[in-house]
C-alpha cells in the first residue's frame, strides 16, 4: 500500500518513477488525493474506486476546515484579519477547490488548472472515466453502503472505522445565506451534474444487491456505531508501552492458568 497525497501532476509522476519497476509493481493500493491518470504510471492493470460527496457540502466544509487551521493556511490567517464573510471569499475566490474540483480531479485536470475554465466536456470526460475506470462510485453521504460495495468489489475483511477530521464549527446548509448558496452552486456546476451521475451510478449497484446485503448492512451499522467508533478512540489514547504491558500480563496469566490446570 502507497499512500500518495500529491495533487501536482509532476509531483505524482516523479515520486512514482523514483522507485524501481519492481516497487511500484508492488503496489497494491495507491491512495490519497490523487487526480484521475496515474494508472499510466504503473506497470499492469489499475482499478480506480472514489469517494464523491455532495458539491455544496463539500465546499462549506472545505472553506471552514481551512478557516479553522490558520496555523497551516496563510489565507485563513488573512480572512480572520480582515473580518471576511464567506461570500466575499467566494466571490473573491481566495481559497482553493471551490470551484468543481471533483470534475477537475477525475477529468484528470492538473491542480494548477486556470480556474473559470472549465467546460461540459471536461464534464463529459469525468463521466466517462467513472464508466471506464472505476470499479466503485462511493458517495460519502451514503458511506457505509459504499464500504460494503467495496468490500463486496475488492475481497476486503475488515471494514470497520471511525469517524476523523471533521471540520469543527461549520454551519448547515440552511445556516447558509441563500445568496452565498446561490454563489456555491453557481461555481459548482459540473460537480453537481457530476456527482448527479454517480448518485445514479450509486443507485444502479444498489438495485444489483440481493437480500443479503440489507442484512449486512445492518449488522455492519450495530458493530461500527456500537462498538468499535467509541472504542477505538478510547483504545488509541493508550500508548504503545501500556498495549505491550497488558499483553505480556496476558500471555503470563493464560500461561500461568493452563500450568495451573495442568498440575490439577
Amino acid at each position: 500500500m502507497y499512500h500518495g497525497q500529491l495533487l501536482l501532476e509532476k509531483d505524482i509522476v516523479e515520486t512514482l518513477n523514483s522507485l524501481s519497476v519492481e516497487r511500484r509493481s508492488q503496489i497494491r493500493m495507491l491512495w490519497g488525493h490523487l487526480i484521475f491518470g496515474v494508472h499510466k504510471h504503473l506497470p499492469g492493470t489499475s482499478t480506480y474506486f472514489t469517494f464523491l460527496r455532495d458539491p455544496i457540502e463539500r465546499t462549506i466544509s472545505h472553506y471552514y476546515y481551512v478557516l479553522s487551521r490558520p496555523q497551516e493556511f496563510e489565507i485563513a490567517k488573512y480572512i480572520r484579519q480582515h473580518n471576511i464573510d464567506f461570500h466575499e471569499a467566494l466571490e473573491r475566490e481566495l481559497i482553493r477547490d471551490i470551484q468543481n474540483v471533483q470534475t477537475r480531479m477525475i477529468a484528470g485536470l492538473p491542480y494548477d488548472f486556470p480556474p473559470n475554465t472549465y467546460t461540459e466536456e471536461h464534464l463529459e470526460t469525468a463521466i466517462n472515466n467513472l464508466n471506464d475506470y472505476f470499479a466503485v462510485v462511493g458517495l460519502v453521504e451514503r458511506f457505509d453502503e459504499s464500504l460494503l460495495l467495496l468490500k463486496k468489489a475488492f475481497g476486503w475483511s475488515n471494514i470497520f472505522y471511525n469517524r476523523q477530521n471533521k471540520t469543527p464549527r461549520r454551519p448547515y446548509q440552511d445556516e447558509v445565506a441563500p445568496a452565498t448558496m446561490a454563489l456555491i452552486e453557481k461555481e459548482n456546476d459540473l460537480d453537481i451534474k457530476l456527482y448527479q451521475f454517480a448518485q445514479q451510478l450509486f443507485a444502479e449497484r444498489l438495485e444489483q444487491q440481493d437480500e443479503n446485503f440489507a442484512k449486512a448492512l445492518r449488522r455492519f451499522k450495530f458493530w461500527n456505531h456500537t462498538f468499535y467508533g467509541p472504542l477505538k478512540t478510547k483504545y488509541d489514547i493508550v500508548d504503545g508501552f501500556v498495549q505491550k504491558a497488558y499483553w505480556q500480563m496476558r500471555k503470563v496469566s493464560i500461561r500461568e492458568m493452563v500450568k495451573k490446570q495442568f498440575n490439577n
